[in-house]
């Protein structure tokens, strides 16, 4: 099966050129220290490494990933706090 990448905005693209900052927010990184797990193909790398200097990389299983998911730094318990209750 292909792997996967995790990418997670490391740095602010504010002040770089527009391009840069549109190839994080397409990789869906809109926000400091979030991650987007993505497919490895081609297209990813390519976007990944116009803004190399912003994000931090990281190799993901494929059976553990699921792409497109937004995750962040806290665990399933402390996002259940923050969460409102409906």
């Amino acid at each position: 099966m292909p792997s996967r990448i995790q990418v997670t905005l490391v740095r602010s693209p504010i002040g770089l050129e527009k391009s840069q900052r549109l190839t994080a927010e397409a990789l869906g990184l809109r926000r400091l220290h979030r991650s987007r797990v993505h497919h490895n193909n081609p297209q990813i790398r390519g976007m990944i490494r116009k803004i190399a200097h912003l994000v931090a990389i990281k190799e993901v299983p494929s059976e553990v990933a699921d792409v497109g998911r937004q995750t962040s730094g806290a665990s399933p318990e402390a996002q259940r706090e923050l969460t409102p209750a409906v």
